[in-house]
């Protein structure tokens, strides 16, 4: 069963997080595995890498290793991911998984025995742990505020950390995610378009993944502190449909996000979060975006 499945990474930096990555892809007996580098940092992360992907390739394991040369973001990524994988592997189911995320005993078998039942173009997940025991499932959009909650309230809809996905055949080899997001916000705009029955989003309650968290993104760093922001605000563009819905959702980011920065430079000590939304702002309106990738 397994044998119908390719696993998608992309690779940012942390060799040993990705080393755990692709080792609890092989215990739940993945055999290709796409890797492409985001790492923006002349290999040196990638060379780190290179000693344990040689020792799944000794043990069978299709391992390819695409490198753009720059971060692509989340969505360009895996897109490019995509790309590679139908070049590489062919066509089959897709395990989308952040590097620094642990797939658990058995949860591989779990995810395509629940995927393999359904008809529709479908992103199946499993439920996330947190390092502090907490568990994921479900989570909830606010559509006019950019706010996130843990169960349903007016206003909100529902939507899949985008930390662990299987995709079926049928939705893999589309553009799975919208390129305009670099960072942030793609699962929720996946969620969107579940609400929108384009796509079927199904939740394995007796699936598990580990996740670290954002440690490669820096908390508190202009690359952190941009594109969250940054993704909310494109986020109005995809979930809105007139005029008016549009001015709603952006004074109420406009709101919420200034009180996140608020906060967060009392927090670090640091006016990078002011910095970071400004600079989003201005980027949304004018439509661009930069990247803020650390050097280092």
């Amino acid at each position: 069963m397994s044998d119908s499945v390719s696993a998608l990474i992309l690779h940012f930096r942390n060799s040993i997080a990705t080393q755990q990555c692709v080792s609890s892809l092989a215990d739940n007996g993945i055999s290709r595995i796409q890797i492409v580098d985001n790492s923006e940092d002349d290999r040196k992360s990638l060379i780190e890498l290179e000693p344990a992907l040689g020792r799944l390739r000794a043990l069978g394991i299709l391992v390819a290793v695409a490198e753009p040369g720059g971060n692509l973001g989340f969505a360009a990524g895996i897109d490019a991911g995509m790309k590679a994988i139908l070049d590489n592997f062919g066509v089959g189911y897709v395990l989308l998984i952040n590097a620094d995320a642990a797939l658990q005993s058995g949860a591989l078998q779990k995810l395509v025995a629940r995927a393999q039942a359904l008809r529709t173009p479908a992103a199946v997940a499993p439920i996330l742990l947190l390092p502090n025991g907490m568990q994921i499932a479900w989570i909830y959009y606010h559509r006019l505020l950019g706010l996130i909650f843990n169960r349903r309230l007016p206003g909100t809809f529902r939507y899949l950390s985008g930390c662990c996905l299987l995709l079926t055949p049928e939705l893999a080899h589309t553009r799975v995610f919208d390129p305009r997001f670099f960072f942030y916000g793609d699962d929720v705009d996946l969620g969107y378009r579940a609400l929108m029955k384009q796509v079927s989003l199904e939740l394995v309650p007796d699936a598990f993944v580990l996740h670290e968290g954002s440690g490669a993104s820096r908390k508190g760093s202009m690359f952190y502190e941009y594109h969250i922001p940054r993704s909310h605000f494109e986020l109005v563009r995809t979930l809105t449909h007139s005029d008016l819905d549009r001015l709603l959702a952006t004074l109420g980011r406009l709101i919420t996000l200034f009180l996140r920065a608020l906060i967060r430079t009392y927090r670090f000590r640091s006016w990078t979060p002011f910095r970071g939304l400004t600079a989003a702002w201005s980027d949304y309106r004018r439509m661009s975006m930069r990247a803020f990738t650390p050097k280092n």
